[in-house]
């Protein structure tokens, strides 16, 4: 099961509560009563109940001037425009504010709680509250809206500031090791570091923003971005990199005399740390990509979390593609979660995603030789290994050949012009994908998993 977002359900709650407000005070006006009228009043035959005189004031704002129930409408127009959200209010750091929403949903249902139509509201904003409360304890944030962020630009050289950020950890460590005391860096210290070294790069530099507009292309079931950018159609094309090569070069030292900058070292083994020549990398050395996305996630994301699993220990694929996708359902993990947990958590779930990737190119006849190419995608509850076949797919329509790297696999593929774009659309983001990717053999490789089982 993925991870419950508690400010997500607080927020249905919240709306519901906002709505029923606008309701509650509209009908309030019409049909004036004070809830607790009851408490110290007098039963009188005739006249029936008389509140007590200390609910004077309450009478005053509710009986003779409905005060709270036009309150009730403003504050729950106030919520709807708050949680739908309205446009405007996309842009407002107001908007992501987890600390505003449960004041607002309190002084809601202290209102509420006062007169007859607005009993259920004030039940409905304190659960909201108390959800927000929860979702606040456990460190939740709320994200950005989609066209604010950066990823309505492509950004290139990226790398660059993960390069930063390893850098500077790597000469905290060297410090370490010359002072004779080693120290692990914790991936909460990354983390931590990699805004500021962001912004360490944007002002140098070394981050160059491109204008791209997203155009969505539904398909199997999944809702496929692709992303256009023309200033792509000016850059200059790097040569394919060759990982087995310069990994071999820089375990014989080869790297360091052929005068190669490498921000990575020292050289790490092949198989587990490239996704090999053919995996669509831009770079000649490895590198990751950090992408913001909204609550739903990426495209397959959308389509993971709809599998229903009977244990996330066991790998599962997406029977609707076409192509092969390996996937692994995390439990909850946090910035919390000890680095011990998190190694063999997120290592015992690559470690068996990888070896149905080669499964899975070594049943492929006519996987090319040498070593597999597969992109790997992690998010906050899967984990997918994507076996390759070519890093290029050459379009029908127009002979171009379209670069497809790890995002494509993701839903999310980079055309250069409208001809491209039209032509993908054609043509079938998932036709594309297949035609980069290789045949899906999951079932095949259960029941060889059931053999191995049964013999042993």
């Amino acid at each position: 099961m993925g991870n419950f977002i508690w400010h997500e359900w607080a927020r249905f709650i919240s709306l519901t509560a906002a709505i029923y407000a606008v309701w509650a005070g509209y009908f309030g006006i019409f049909y004036r009563k004070f809830f607790w009228d009851f408490v110290g009043g007098t039963l009188r035959d005739p006249g029936g109940l008389q509140p007590a005189k200390s609910a004077s004031f309450f009478i005053a704002i509710i009986v003779k001037a409905p005060i709270l129930q036009v309150l009730s409408m403003i504050l729950g127009a106030a919520l709807i425009a708050l949680e739908w959200p309205l446009p405007v209010l996309k842009k407002l750091a107001i908007h992501r504010s987890l600390v505003l929403r449960p004041v607002l949903l309190l002084i809601l249902a202290l209102i509420t709680i006062l007169f007859y139509q607005g009993t259920n509201v004030a039940l409905y904003s304190f659960v909201a509250a108390m959800a927000y409360g929860r979702a606040m304890a456990l460190g939740e944030k709320m994200e950005e809206a989609k066209e604010n962020r950066v990823t309505h630009q492509v950004v290139f050289a990226a790398h660059l500031t993960i390069t930063a950020t390893i850098n500077t950890l790597r000469a905290s460590e060297s410090q370490s090791l010359c002072s004779g005391t080693p120290v692990m860096v914790s991936h909460t210290t990354i983390i931590t570091r990699l805004e500021h070294s962001f912004a360490q790069a944007r002002d140098a530099g070394d981050l160059l923003f491109y204008p791209s507009s997203v155009h969505t292309h539904e398909e199997a079931g999944i809702e496929f971005e692709i992303r256009l950018c023309p200033a792509l159609q000016n850059k200059a094309r790097l040569p394919t990199p060759h990982f087995e090569v310069d990994a071999q070069s820089a375990q014989a030292g080869g790297a360091k005399s052929a005068g190669k900058p490498d921000p990575f070292a020292p050289p790490y083994v092949p198989n587990l740390l490239v996704g090999g020549n053919d995996s669509g990398a831009s770079q000649p050395h490895k590198h990751i990509q950090f992408i913001p996305v909204d609550n739903g996630g990426p495209p397959i994301e959308r389509l993971a979390r709809g599998v229903n699993l009977e244990s996330i220990s066991k790998a599962f694929s997406l029977n609707s593609l076409p192509f092969a996708t390996h996937i692994r359902r995390l439990p909850a993990l946090s910035s919390s979660t000890p680095f011990d947990v998190l190694e063999d958590t997120l290592g015992s779930a690559f470690m068996a995603l990888l070896d149905l990737t080669i499964s899975t190119a070594r049943l492929d006849p006519e996987h090319p030789a040498g070593q597999p190419s597969y992109n790997v995608l992690l998010s906050q509850t899967h984990m997918y290994a994507i076996p390759r076949r070519r890093e290029e797919h050459i379009l029908h329509e127009t002979g171009d050949a379209l670069s497809v790297n790890a995002l494509g696999f993701a839903g999310m593929l980079l055309v250069k012009n409208e001809r491209e774009l039209e032509a993908v659309k054609k043509e079938g983001a998932v036709a594309i994908l297949r035609d980069v990717g290789l045949a899906s053999v999951h079932g095949q490789q259960i029941a060889e998993a059931h053999e191995l089982e049964l013999d042993s």
